[in-house]
């Protein structure tokens, strides 16, 4: 990304910064609006056709994000081309944050890829009891010389509590992967 880019996005936000500043303090997101411009700034530059987006597309697309309560960056939310237009897609961990504030999450939501030489069980079962629903999941680490992944799974419990496990093996997985909008999640399986 050209310095001229970059400073005309820092323009275009500078001049929203009270609207931004807003909407994250309302949804208690602790960012400040320099962390916040800078990792704008930082998403445009990993991605070529977003420098072909307008400066005011692009802020206009992080606003929507922090209309939701979410941020740029990490996996939380992303910054995506449509044409000359900037747009955002939520990542996985901006779901997870969603999903939080809805049903009242209890335990953070987990999640990990299970390997070709581990031991994962789960109880697909779920056990009712004086609590709410229950369910069991179990993964024993055994990092042999395999990476091989063989599924992934999720498991939170609630606060009313009902706990859910959901695993999906490889095959499932490869059926969701021409889904996705970007390759670029797909190869960067060790950071979930």
């Amino acid at each position: 990304m050209s310095q001229d880019k970059q400073l005309s996005i820092k323009q275009s936000l500078l001049k929203k910064q009270a609207i931004l500043e807003s909407r994250l303090k309302l949804h208690n997101i602790e960012r400040n609006f320099e962390d916040h411009a800078n990792d704008i700034c930082y998403s445009v530059s990993q991605k070529q056709e977003l420098s072909k987006c307008s400066p005011d597309s692009i802020v206009d697309a992080a606003l929507q994000v922090a209309k939701v309560g979410l941020y740029i960056g990490g996996n939380v939310a992303h910054l995506a081309p449509f044409g000359d237009k900037c747009t955002f897609q939520i990542g996985y961990q901006g779901y997870t944050i969603l999903l939080g504030r809805i049903i009242q999450i209890k335990n953070p939501l987990y999640y990990d890829v299970v390997y070709k030489d581990d031991e994962f069980t789960y109880d697909q079962t779920e056990e009712v009891t004086s609590e709410g629903l229950r369910c069991v999941a179990t993964l024993k680490r055994k990092r042999g010389k395999s990476m091989e992944i063989k599924g992934a799974f999720c498991f939170t419990s609630l606060a009313d509590g009902n706990s859910f496990v959901l695993y999906m093996d490889k095959a499932e997985i490869d059926r969701y992967k021409p889904r996705a909008t970007s390759g670029q999640f797909w190869g960067k399986w060790d950071d979930i």
